[in-house]
């Protein structure tokens, strides 16, 4: 007969199998039996110690990409407000009775992924009949949610 020989340890279990038979099990050991157990244990530990380790650094990563990502659509929204503000102050020159707009910047102007919202609201400010007051509301990406607002506030003076 054919037998297939497995050892465990260096004295461990052997397992003999029959080519058309069931498997037969000989214990020569007890203390190989515990042997190959803890040995197996240890390895288990090892990879969930790993796995978990592995799993929190891969957390750490995305939090990470998260927060830049955030920082660079802030930067971006206060960006567009400064644009706002200097585009409400070339209008008015040009057209003193401009009060707003809302301007839509697509992805492509900006170079990146997302398109930007200018809101620009302008008011003749009490007392002050050769000024305005601007405010811009800047948001990118320009979507319901997941995005950075910004809102800047400035006197504008009118030329004579």
């Amino acid at each position: 007969m054919n037998f297939l020989r497995v050892t465990c340890g260096s004295r461990g279990n052997t397992l003999q199998k029959r080519r058309a038979g069931k498997p037969r099990l000989s214990l020569r050991s007890g203390r190989a039996t515990r042997r190959c157990g803890i040995g197996l244990l240890i390895a288990l530990v090892c990879l969930v110690v790993i796995a978990s380790v592995l799993g929190g650094l891969l957390r750490a990563a995305l939090l990470e990409r998260q927060a830049v990502e955030s920082a660079q659509w802030r930067q971006q929204a206060q960006w567009l407000a400064q644009a706002g503000l200097e585009r409400a102050a070339a209008r008015l020159a040009r057209d003193r009775s401009f009060s707003g707009e809302t301007w839509t910047i697509p992805a492509a102007a900006l170079q990146g992924p997302h398109g930007g919202r200018v809101t620009i609201e302008v008011q003749s400010p009490a007392g002050h009949p050769g000024a305005r007051q601007v405010r811009v509301t800047a948001r990118y990406p320009d979507r319901p949610h997941d995005r950075a607002q910004t809102s800047r506030r400035a006197l504008v003076t009118l030329s004579p």
